[in-house]
């Protein structure tokens, strides 16, 4: 992508001792209890059926976090329920938890992925705007981000066209739609989130319905 400025960081691999230490789960804990609360929420303030992902709303926000400070900073931190070290530090465990295959056997130990869930974020910055190698690698690394630098103010239609084709390729195909970012955008903090579920035992694909649906 000629817009990418930072290709985000591999996701680490964890070990049993750094998963079920006392610290990641008191985090995890916490990111749950936000979920729950969120969830609620939008469950009760709304009056038509949706479908919500906590955990990328979740990215979203770590990534604002990152990028704000002082005290905006810290009522998003409020608002999660979490403390900056504990963003920095186990986001990137969450990333990881939230990039995997699951594989299934057959009769003849043949091997076939059956299920996967692919998480990415990415940040998308008018190229007019200038920006610090600090935070870009802090992105990187710790929220395992992609980095843009898009003409939301020269080239506006092209710039929404790489954002949705970004978002059209992240979602295979799930979400194909122009976001109609206006010329005044600085930045864009995007998640993507694809789950493929295993349907039965050999994981074998059903027909996806004729009907069309809006994700959002």
């Amino acid at each position: 992508n000629k817009y990418k400025l930072l290709e985000a960081s591999e996701k680490i691999k964890l070990s049993y001792n750094e998963t079920s230490n006392e610290e990641f789960k008191t985090y995890k804990k916490k990111v749950e209890s936000f979920s729950a609360k969120l969830t609620e929420k939008v469950y009760k303030t709304s009056e038509d059926n949706y479908v919500i992902s906590p955990v990328s709303i979740y990215m979203a926000l770590a990534m604002a976090i990152e990028c704000a400070n002082n005290e905006t900073r810290n009522e998003m931190l409020e608002a999660v329920g979490v403390t900056y070290e504990e963003v920095v530090k186990y986001t990137a465990y969450l990333y990881s938890c939230m990039n995997n295959e699951y594989t299934a056997y057959g009769l003849f130990d043949e091997s076939k992925v059956t299920a996967f869930s692919k998480l990415s974020n990415s940040i998308w910055i008018d190229d007019n705007i200038e920006l610090k190698q600090i935070g870009l690698d802090s992105l990187s690394q710790n929220y395992h981000a992609d980095s843009y630098y898009v003409p939301f103010k020269n080239n506006n239609r092209k710039a929404n066209k790489a954002l949705s084709d970004y978002i059209y390729e992240k979602t295979k195909g799930l979400i194909d739609s122009d976001l109609n970012l206006d010329s005044e955008t600085i930045f864009v903090l995007v998640n993507t989130y694809y789950l493929k579920e295993i349907w039965n035992y050999y994981g074998n694909d059903l027909n996806f319905t004729k009907e069309k649906y809006n994700f959002i």
